[in-house]
């Protein structure tokens, strides 16, 4: 299933603050329930955003620009943070960055006692893997160059999401362009090819 940017719930609350929300516990799609929220945020600093988790489940936020708080840990951009949530606790994230911060926040099922930090470096033209959640999330990034191509292999098992974080890409014969995303089920392939330079590409790979 394609999620595209032009039918995703924008809420403006106020000129401080930008959630883009794709799915969440309500609205979710299909049986892909590993991921109780997706959301996009940019904050200027000292503005926050918060949510109220259901279950005991971990969040996991990755800033591209600026950097945030998320429950008193600090992380910046080029880093990943995986947090527990226990069941009716409070997500509060701020943004820190004097300007403006923006990054990918999500909450997955999986249940973790740990709180992780990741630095993340990318190779041109190469997916980079990054574990979280004692091995049951993983998270790819990709950074290509025009028609540059590439592929994963999977395992069926397991469910899959593709956000394009810029540039535009093909993946799986299907045409996806920035901040619109993919879930993908039952299949042991991935295939892409960038359609733009310095095309980001993001892929999350959960567990089951």
């Amino acid at each position: 299933m394609i999620i595209l940017k032009n039918k995703q719930t924008l809420k403006e609350e106020d000129k401080f603050k930008r959630i883009t929300q794709y799915f969440n516990h309500k609205n979710n799609v299909n049986s892909f329930k590993d991921i109780s929220l997706f959301t996009d945020i940019s904050l200027y600093q000292n503005v926050n955003y918060s949510c109220k988790n259901l279950t005991n489940q971990t969040a996991v936020l990755i800033p591209l620009v600026g950097s945030f708080s998320i429950n008193n840990n600090n992380v910046q951009a080029n880093e990943i943070i995986s947090v527990p949530v226990i069941k009716n606790e409070t997500i509060d994230i701020k943004a820190l960055a004097e300007d403006f911060s923006y990054g990918l926040f999500f909450i997955v099922q999986q249940q973790s006692n740990i709180t992780q930090n990741i630095d993340i470096t990318l190779q041109q033209n190469k997916l980079s893997k990054f574990s979280l959640i004692h091995k049951k999330t993983n998270i790819y990034f990709g950074l290509y160059e025009l028609r540059t191509k590439d592929f994963l292999t999977i395992d069926k098992k397991n469910n899959y999401m593709i956000f394009i974080i810029s540039g535009a890409f093909e993946v799986n014969d299907r045409l996806l362009e920035a901040r619109e995303a993919l879930l993908i089920e039952n299949t042991d392939l991935i295939d892409f090819e960038a359609l733009s330079n310095n095309a980001l590409i993001q892929i999350i790979e959960l567990i089951t």
